[in-house]
């Protein structure tokens, strides 16, 4: 077994244990929203948990520009709104609203909004600009919450991350990076974790294919010791295990119709599903698709993906307790 302070490379502790067990909090799909990532950060200390694991996709989606008009007004459109600010309290209350709803506000003067134009490369370099700024505030807040508490956070991205911020989690002396990697969770439970996902409609940055995806686990699984006590940490639900369920769409992006409406599909990775088949690991943790909240098992494997609310500010999480002999409790948290 790998000993947790040469594990870590960072001088952090093993876990906080309650009654002798390590309490997990687990999380994903934050999507850049303010108040969700707060809320998760205090997740340890609320839920007495002292591991807490953020499972990939920490970015926001999309830039809400709030264009300078004559007089220092600005104006912008969200979420189907067409706003109007005259003071500068408003403008202020409108770049919370759209970052505590997990988009990136940022002020542009109407010639400056004009010359990005239809320059996909500028509002790329943008977008990724903004990403990274929140990212590092994100790093910091991390920094000034958890210190000192004893609490092991493990972050890595998702498939909507831009890959340059895991330097940003890389470099913040209180969080952990798992992914590609096997971790000593605690003295009987490793951990494997990647944030990649199966291909989507959107090519999105972190995408593999099924047996890229196949072969990254399997590398991973040849530095476990006992697969039947790991834990993966795999921003990807297993393919057909209903907690990959999604409407599905066409080539178009648009929604596909069934009778009643929408039509329903598995969307996740069968190289998950193999592997957690093959192996049996003792738990499953996921995310990826929002409105796929639920656990299920796949043989002796207890598979969570807590769905994600940020848009409607709520964390969804779930805490697992486990010990020598496995999971002794698990539980879906909303809050």
């Amino acid at each position: 077994m790998k000993s947790g302070t040469d594990d870590l490379g960072k001088g952090i502790t093993a876990p906080m244990k309650r009654d002798g067990n390590t309490r997990v909090f687990y999380t994903g799909d934050i999507h850049g929203s303010e108040m969700i990532y707060r809320k998760a950060l205090n997740a340890g200390a609320f839920y007495r948990a002292g591991v807490l694991i953020f499972g990939g996709d920490l970015s926001g989606k999309a830039i809400v520009i709030l264009t300078e008009m004559p007089g220092g007004k600005y104006a912008c459109d969200f979420m189907g709104r067409h706003y109007e600010l005259t003071t500068e309290t408003e403008v202020q209350g409108i770049e919370q609203l759209v970052n505590l709803n997990g988009f990136y506000s940022c002020r542009m003067g109407r010639d400056e909004l004009l010359s990005l134009g239809h320059d996909e490369a500028r509002k790329e370099a943008l977008f990724r600009k903004v990403v990274f700024e929140r990212t590092a505030r994100w790093m910091q807040l991390a920094e000034d919450k958890l210190s000192g508490k004893g609490i092991r956070c493990f972050i890595m991205l998702g498939n909507d991350d831009p890959p340059e911020i895991a330097e940003l989690i890389g470099a913040c002396p209180v969080l952990e990076n798992p992914e590609s990697r096997c971790v000593q969770l605690d003295d009987s439970h490793e951990m494997i974790s990647l944030g990649f996902s199966n291909p989507t409609p959107w090519h999105t940055a972190r995408e593999l294919d099924e047996p890229q995806l196949a072969e990254r686990i399997a590398a991973l699984m040849a530095d476990v010791q006992d697969a039947s006590n790991c834990v993966f940490n795999l921003h990807a639900p297993p393919y057909g295990s209903g907690l990959d369920s999604a409407p599905l769409l066409d080539e178009e992006l648009k929604l596909k119709r069934a009778l009643g409406g929408a039509e329903v599909g598995a969307v996740g990775s069968t190289a998950v599903r193999d592997a957690i088949e093959r192996w049996q690991p003792l738990l499953g943790l996921h995310g990826h698709i929002h409105e796929s909240g639920g656990m299920t098992k796949i043989g002796r494997t207890l598979c969570i993906n807590p769905g994600s609310a940020y848009s409607e500010g709520f964390l969804c999480g779930a805490l697992v307790m486990l010990n020598a002999k496995g999971v002794v409790t698990h539980q879906m948290t909303r809050g």
